[in-house]
């Protein structure tokens, strides 16, 4: 591996240096070969790495612009998707993947909620205005976290008085301790 990554250096250096025909014509004079065929070698090699590479994965905006939707849903679906991109909405993979297959998609091979992203907008796509519109008025509402409601129940605060109502109950039923 090593060797190989000096010669590929070897290589750009000397491109940089005589340029690309010159350093062709050398190899075809080395490998007393013609400086063309030399030259497809290197070009269908140039292709093959090119179309070896993974396409770049469609953003938000191009998704959009693939959906043909009516104003209203065009900016619901994309107020959403951007809360998505940064985490506001379905935070996490297993989230993504409950919401798809309550609308009937199959996400087990989804790995990434970047992997998603195509899929969920195409799903939302699909949604009724009046549901994208409460999806995107509960992106408004303050949320609470888990470890929020978690502390508010231990902690008792006004809203679970009845928990703490509980909780303080068997913090006395306790024996203290000798």
């Amino acid at each position: 591996m090593a060797g190989n990554q000096t010669l590929t250096l070897w290589t750009k250096l000397l491109v940089a240096e005589y340029g690309r025909s010159r350093v062709i014509a050398a190899l075809a004079q080395a490998e007393d070969a013609e400086f063309e065929a030399i030259e497809h070698e290197v070009e269908a090699m140039r292709k093959r790495k090119s179309a070896r590479r993974r396409p770049r994965p469609k953003s938000l905006a191009e998704l959009l612009e693939a959906l043909k939707l009516d104003a209203e849903a065009h900016a619901l679906v994309k107020e959403i998707g951007c809360a998505y991109e940064n985490k506001r909405y379905l935070g996490e993979l297993w989230r993504v993947k409950r919401f798809l297959a309550s609308h009937g998609v199959d996400a087990d091979k989804l790995r990434s909620r970047a992997a998603a992203l195509p899929v969920l907008v195409g799903v939302l796509g699909e949604v009724p205005v009046s549901e994208l519109t409460e999806i995107a008025a509960a992106l408004k509402a303050p949320a609470r976290g888990d470890l929020g409601i978690l502390a508010d129940q231990i902690l008792g605060s006004e809203d679970n008085s009845a928990c703490a109502g509980r909780a303080a109950g068997a913090i006395a039923a306790q024996e203290p301790v000798r």
